[in-house]
């Protein structure tokens, strides 16, 4: 129910992207982000300098990041500095089965020093000046924003597949900044509040296999 109420947040303050009703300037990605592709994981890496952690496709997920597992990987000085991963990046899926998973995107946040990305994920940096990351990770991630994705994407041997192209050529409708900075706002109220809920329901996961297992010792 959350997620429906974000969802519907962003249609009444934006509109919907595929029909821009409210009339915002268009962009692409590339103009208002830079663009970049990840680092190819192979057994040649084995005896580069720097051993770092990254990020793959399973730790990205549409709106979150799941990063209950992290690898790591061999990499060139040059390499690390190119790819390390800043608060507020946008991370987007580049390859997937689901033709509807392709693109999905999360904002890292830093929670991990020195975090790279492998090369089926895309990364955005967007300028702050212009883009609110909030408002660019909702905007990717809603229906609409994800048209463009879902027709650029090429399927080969069962893989749905973006290129760093087809990120920087998406359209990209752009309200005000403070506009996009008080939907920031309230999206943050809304992640706050899905959080406690997360948190009630593990107590109540956690309370109920006690009791669960008490019932079945006799002792209920």
């Amino acid at each position: 129910q959350l997620d429906d109420l974000l969802k519907s947040v962003f249609l009444e303050m934006f509109g919907d992207p595929v029909t821009n009703p409210m009339g915002w300037p268009l962009f692409v990605i590339g103009d208002i982000a830079e663009v970049q592709g990840g680092l190819q994981v192979s057994t040649a890496r084995k005896g580069l300098p720097l051993e770092v952690p990254y990020l793959r496709v399973a730790n990205v997920y549409r709106g979150r990041l799941d990063l209950s597992e992290i690898k790591t990987l061999r990499v060139t000085t040059t390499e690390a500095s190119r790819t390390e991963l800043l608060a507020s990046d946008l991370l987007l899926v580049e390859g997937h089965g689901n033709p509807n998973e392709i693109g999905r995107a999360a904002l890292w946040t830093g929670e991990i020093a020195g975090c790279v990305h492998q090369n089926h994920l895309i990364r955005a940096r967007f300028d702050l000046a212009k883009v609110h990351p909030v408002y660019a990770a909702d905007y990717v991630n809603s229906p609409g924003g994800r048209q463009h994705l879902l027709r650029a994407g090429k399927t080969t041997s069962g893989l749905n597949t973006i290129s760093v192209s087809n990120v920087r050529d998406m359209p990209v409708a752009l309200p005000p900044l403070p506009l996009q900075q008080s939907f920031a706002t309230r999206v943050q109220a809304i992640e706050s509040l899905k959080a406690s809920h997360r948190q009630a329901l593990a107590e109540l996961n956690t309370l109920f296999a006690a009791l669960q297992h008490r019932a079945f010792r006799g002792e209920l």
